[in-house]
């Protein structure tokens, strides 16, 4: 019985999909951004438990380092809170090694960044929800920085947010610091 399952589980991770990484296999669903060095996908896990995912997909050499240094930092960071993103997986794409992929769950029911809230809503959003939305943007930063962390790089496009309930996801860790001095802290707070 342990032989047919081994076989079954090795047949569904061979099914394919637009693209490979660490063994894993994912198809290509909707382009949700692009930039400076990446192209970032919304993509399903391709195999026996399928699962949406986000992907980054380098444009440009310098993105395997960053991409690296954002997988070492949020699975350590995830340890302090599951709230953070996880890693799926993370290394070069398979068949293409020049192109390198982060790949981490696609986290449900999250509209769009607060760059995206800021187009749709040119006029402003609604107080009521602007301070939903900051409150919990000041929890996760003030989370964070307890542990001893800065992010390092917030801006409107790194705050995702959930259109019902308003909670945010702070995305984009590669610049992100253990053992942040109160100033780098502090410059987290007054970039949000």
């Amino acid at each position: 019985m342990r032989d047919s399952f081994r076989q079954a589980l090795n047949r569904a991770r061979q099914t394919g999909g637009d693209i490979q990484c660490a063994g894993e296999g994912f198809q290509l669903v909707e382009l949700l951004g692009t930039g400076e060095i990446s192209q970032v996908y919304r993509a399903r896990r391709v195999g026996a438990v399928p699962f949406l995912a986000t992907i980054k997909l380098s444009s440009a050499p310098a993105a395997a380092v960053r991409y690296a240094r954002e997988a070492e930092v949020l699975r350590e960071i995830h340890l302090l809170s599951p709230l953070l993103p996880e890693v799926v997986a993370q290394g070069p794409v398979e068949g293409d090694p020049s192109r390198h992929a982060l790949v981490l769950p696609h986290p449900n029911g999250f509209w769009g960044s607060l760059e995206d809230l800021t187009a749709r809503f040119p006029h402003g959003v609604d107080s009521a929800h602007a301070v939903w939305i900051w409150g919990r943007m000041l929890d996760v930063l003030r989370f964070i920085g307890a542990q001893g962390w800065s992010h390092g790089d917030v801006r409107p496009e790194h705050v995702l947010v959930h259109p019902e309930d308003h909670r945010i996801r702070l995305i984009s860790w590669g610049s992100a610091q253990k053992g942040a001095s109160m100033t780098d802290q502090t410059k987290d707070l007054l970039d949000c």
